[in-house]
């Protein structure tokens, strides 16, 4: 709903699926239950084979208001029309008079809805930073954990032809969006979603999520003090702390995603945007400054 030609290709979905909290087989399990509302078709019909997602049935409803205006408006601080304050969260000894000023009359801007389109304001200007950032905003927030690897958002930003207005918007607005490297890896974390590195509101899949990583490193600590899950011997050789074995990269990758899921140590050290030069922006329409995607399985064949 938030690009403009209603549409998403299936390996940009396939790329973010698991912070959309979608299954695997999305498209045999899920789509079929909302015929009415999406359809899978040619991403440029006449063009290439690449399969998209399809937007056929737009949802006043769910279009209406986004989250940071439903946010502003159950505190009694907003109504439609005015302008919109962005939710503000700085780390621990960030300077904020060099741009406090600035700050104060960019927020006094009117606020575009994320659903609007807005490709029509000026790259840099601070009433099309501000749609930009009411852009990502809503995205992040629409993930389950309220945070993404940041290449995620630059391959959606390509395709929506935002991709180095992304950039800028991470390396202007660290009080609303957070870009750790804590785990080797650039993660962009929407800041009011979390705090003290847990989140604010947890949905449901994020708490089973979690008793999964638990139960996944409570089943090493048993096999370190050689015992089974029921508590019996357990009969393979039980794990050597500090030995290497076949399991180590395992350990390392579920230690790397348990570190991640919960969100701790995020907020630690400074911001680690890379300084990527500015890239050519192309409109999503034309398919202009975009890279080439491979088209990937997802276990549903072509709509007619």
């Amino acid at each position: 709903m938030i690009t403009s030609d209603k549409k998403l290709p299936l390996p940009l979905i396939e790329q973010l699926r698991f912070d959309l909290g979608l299954p695997e087989d999305y498209a045999r399990s899920l789509l079929p239950d909302f015929p009415d509302y999406f359809q899978v078709s040619p991403l440029h019909p006449g063009g290439d084979q690449t399969l998209a997602l399809e937007l056929v049935c737009w949802s006043k409803e769910l279009a209406e208001e986004s989250a940071m205006e439903k946010s502003a408006m159950a505190k009694g601080e907003y109504n439609q029309g005015m302008p919109l304050a962005c939710p503000l969260q700085f780390s621990k000894g960030f300077d904020m008079e060099k741009k406090v000023k600035k700050w104060v009359k960019w927020q006094q801007l009117p606020y575009i809805s994320p659903y609007e389109d807005g490709m029509h304001l000026a790259p840099k200007s601070d009433l099309g930073e501000k749609w930009v950032v009411g852009v990502l905003h809503e995205i992040l927030h629409l993930l389950v954990p309220k945070k993404t690897e940041r290449d995620n958002l630059l391959f959606l930003g390509e395709y929506m032809g935002l991709r180095s207005r992304f950039k800028r918007v991470f390396a202007d607005h660290p009080g609303i969006f957070y870009v750790s490297n804590k785990i080797r890896k650039h993660i962009v974390v929407l800041r009011e979603a979390y705090k003290r590195d847990l989140l604010v509101k947890k949905h449901p899949l994020m708490g089973i999520r979690y008793q999964y990583i638990h139960l996944m490193n409570k089943g090493k600590e048993m096999r370190v003090d050689g015992l089974s899950l029921d508590g019996n011997s357990d009969k393979r050789a039980p794990l050597k702390v500090g030995v290497e074995d076949n399991d180590s990269d395992e350990e390392d990758e579920s230690g790397e995603e348990d570190e991640e899921e919960e969100g701790y140590g995020f907020f630690d050290s400074e911001d680690e945007a890379d300084s990527d030069d500015e890239e050519e922006e192309g409109h999503f329409e034309s398919g202009r400054g975009m890279r080439q995607i491979k088209q990937q399985p997802v276990g549903m064949n072509r709509a007619n």
